[in-house]
């Protein structure tokens, strides 16, 4: 008769009849946790596709913004403003301005005024 014992250290490996009680414990144990090592390796991977997916989804957005500046008239159709006599009109064109071409007729250009007086003699006298 075979006693082996683990109580606090004492195991009863089969007793008497010779079978490994102890092995066939740790290889049920062992089949017990093949489904939770499947379903961890399971979550890992769906944890990386969601990784995946949001890296994905913001490129995905970022390209959208791209796309949507291409979009725009500016990029492609620049508003441009030129005056043919920069010395008597000058101009500038804003992005929300409406295409066209506009005239702009001079037809008298203002004349610088000067004023002049002689010399005061002091600062409560009148002009002369």
């Amino acid at each position: 008769m075979s006693v082996n014992g683990s109580l606090s250290g004492i195991s009863f490996s089969g007793l008497s009849s010779g079978i490994d009680t102890a092995g066939i414990i740790e290889r049920l144990m062992q089949l017990e946790q093949i489904p939770i090592s499947r379903l961890q390796q399971r979550q890992a991977q769906i944890q990386t596709q969601q990784t995946v997916y949001a890296q994905f989804r913001s490129k995905l957005q970022a390209l959208s913004g791209a796309a949507g500046a291409l979009n725009s008239n500016t990029v492609f159709n620049p508003v441009t403003a030129s005056s043919s006599k920069v010395e008597v009109a000058t101009i500038t064109a804003s992005s929300d301005a409406i295409a066209g071409v506009y005239n702009l007729a001079v037809t008298k250009l203002a004349q610088s005024h000067k004023v002049a007086s002689s010399a005061q003699a002091d600062s409560t006298s009148a002009l002369a």
